[in-house]
């Protein structure tokens, strides 16, 4: 996915892992009641670990083949590295969330910002 969000082809190997892996999930999806209405649910066998990848694997392979593909955009913030879907009406958001990713980024223009100005007042005076 990080290939797309920087609109290049991924590697032809993770496209196939991708694969088998949702070849596995899907196997394991099934449609239940919920009251009035149906809904997804998981077909589970024991204490199954990688249960936790299974809707990771779905959604990627949803988002892949939606229209929704173009909007993935990885995080511009610092050694995070995740990917979200920017729903901004310009298409311009940088961050994964603009309480963490986007404050921290702010916070350390501000600091360089601050320090610089500190830098060039205190070699005026000299």
């Amino acid at each position: 996915m990080a290939s797309v969000a920087e609109r290049r082809p991924p590697p032809p190997r993770a496209l196939e892992d991708l694969n088998e892996a949702l070849a596995e999930t899907l196997g394991r999806t099934r449609i239940v009641r919920r009251g009035p209405s149906f809904a997804w649910d998981w077909k589970t066998g024991g204490d199954a670990l990688d249960r936790l990848l299974w809707p990771v694997i779905r959604s990627a392979a949803e988002v892949l083949t939606s229209s929704d593909v173009a909007a993935v955009r990885a995080c511009a913030g610092y050694a995070c590295g995740r990917l979200f879907l920017d729903g901004s009406r310009n298409g311009s958001r940088r961050w994964c969330d603009m309480a963490v990713c986007g404050n921290r980024a702010k916070v350390r223009r501000h600091y360089a910002r601050s320090r610089s100005r500190r830098a060039r007042s205190a070699g005026g005076k000299s």
